[in-house]
């Protein structure tokens, strides 16, 4: 009678769990960046503070499009042999008001943007997306537009 009970509560325990939904993602953005307190670390290497406002376009491998807008704070440096280097973390939100939370670290013209959490659809969301970005001219020195590209693949338990 014992093994009939632990096969019964296996197979409630198998039915009932939720598997997360696999999206391959193709990102596709544009973002405007501003750069707050910077220091300089000697030869032409400097540190800053900077912000990130934008949008991005997620293609799902079955053709459906996320919109979300992004928001950052992070931390570069400048000037290494490397190119840029730094960390930040993002809010994702997209048209259902329901928000991804994404930390980026960056190297040279690259970010890899993790997905740490969200709430709503993307609550314990769970991923890494790999991108490239490239500044495009601006008319000044005090702020950056660019676009950026990459792939990669979110999990999310409650995305329907």
């Amino acid at each position: 009678m014992k093994i009939l009970k632990n096969i019964a509560l296996c197979s409630i325990l198998a039915t009932g769990a939720v598997s997360a939904e696999k999206l391959n993602i193709d990102l596709s953005g544009s973002f405007y960046a501003t750069s707050g307190h910077t220091i300089g670390l000697g030869e032409e290497k400097s540190a800053f503070v900077y912000s990130v406002y934008g949008a991005s376009n997620l293609k799902t491998a079955n053709g459906k499009r996320i919109r979300v807008s992004v928001e950052c704070l992070g931390f570069d440096e400048l000037g290494s042999t490397k190119g840029t280097q730094g960390i930040g973390r993002c809010n994702w939100i997209d048209e259902s008001q329901d928000k991804l939370f994404t930390s980026v670290t960056t190297v040279g013209e690259g970010n890899r943007v993790e997905i740490i959490g969200g709430t709503g659809k993307w609550e314990n969301a769970s991923g890494v997306i790999t991108t490239t970005f490239v500044y495009l001219p601006t008319s000044s020195d005090k702020f950056f537009l660019g676009t950026e590209d990459g792939k990669g693949t979110i999990k999310a338990p409650n995305y329907k």
